[in-house]
């Protein structure tokens, strides 16, 4: 690729484009009812969204020069999704998954060229019969180490005067954490336990997701609020004035 197209990479105007629309689009005035006690939702997305519109800036640039090149094509074929399975708490993950052959459908339509996305292999490979009973063993026995390990640092240690919680990594909070012997800490990141080791008892580390906090009304809540918000996005209709940016 490097042959035949110029990587927009590290130029300012895409960059800056795809940056403005990661902000606008949450802060638009059409988007108002998507927050919660004055809280932007879509900020904590800010970044993802931003990631994504600068991949598909990347595509559309590179692969245009790439049919510039190529001349006079009939047919286009690229791997139906080259990338990995999202993150499935990415609200965006789905659409980097399919973003190269999304851009390449359209610059194809455009230049009018056939285009084809060729699937990838399916695997026929069955998790088998103990499959789903071998992941819900291990999530319980998890659950269960995590579990004693709270009981056994609350029961055992002397609360110290200031508790932070922390959804940060041990790797990043340990130079100055080791530091402050008046804290203790609620982590919200289960898998930081074998990073802690010994730090935990020192710390007087608790585990917890952020979920363990919420009961059934808050719950509720939660629905309520996102039915709201449901409706008043299907409210905007097919062509919201927001749509405009991106355009």
């Amino acid at each position: 690729m490097r042959d035949v197209a110029r990587s927009p990479e590290g130029e300012r105007e895409p960059m800056e484009l795809g940056r403005r629309l990661g902000l606008q689009w949450y802060t638009h005035p059409e988007m108002a009812f998507f927050q919660h006690d004055g809280i932007l939702l879509g900020e904590q997305h800010e970044g993802s969204f931003f990631y994504y519109v600068q991949t598909l800036l990347y595509y559309i640039i590179v692969i245009d020069q790439i049919l510039d090149r190529i001349g006079g094509a009939v047919r286009f074929s690229v791997p139906a999704y080259p990338h990995d399975a999202p993150d499935a708490d990415d609200p965006v993950g789905s659409f980097k998954k399919y973003a190269p052959a999304d851009v390449a459908r359209l610059l194809a339509e455009r230049r009018g060229i056939r285009y084809e996305a060729i699937p990838l292999p399916i695997s026929h490979r069955s998790p088998g019969f103990f499959g789903p009973f071998r992941a819900r063993v291990t999530r319980f026995l998890s659950r269960g180490m995590v579990g004693i390990s709270n009981v056994l640092v609350t029961s055992f240690r002397r609360r110290r005067p200031i508790r932070l919680f922390s959804s940060d990594s041990w790797s990043r909070i340990e130079p100055f954490i080791s530091q402050m012997s008046d804290v203790e800490l609620v982590m919200t990141r289960r898998t930081e336990m074998t990073a802690m080791k010994w730090n935990i008892w020192r710390t007087r580390a608790r585990f917890h997701h952020r979920l363990d906090f919420v009961n059934k009304e808050v719950r509720a809540g939660a629905r309520e609020r996102a039915k709201a918000i449901a409706g008043e996005w299907r409210a905007l209709g097919e062509r919201p004035a927001i749509s405009e940016m991106f355009a």
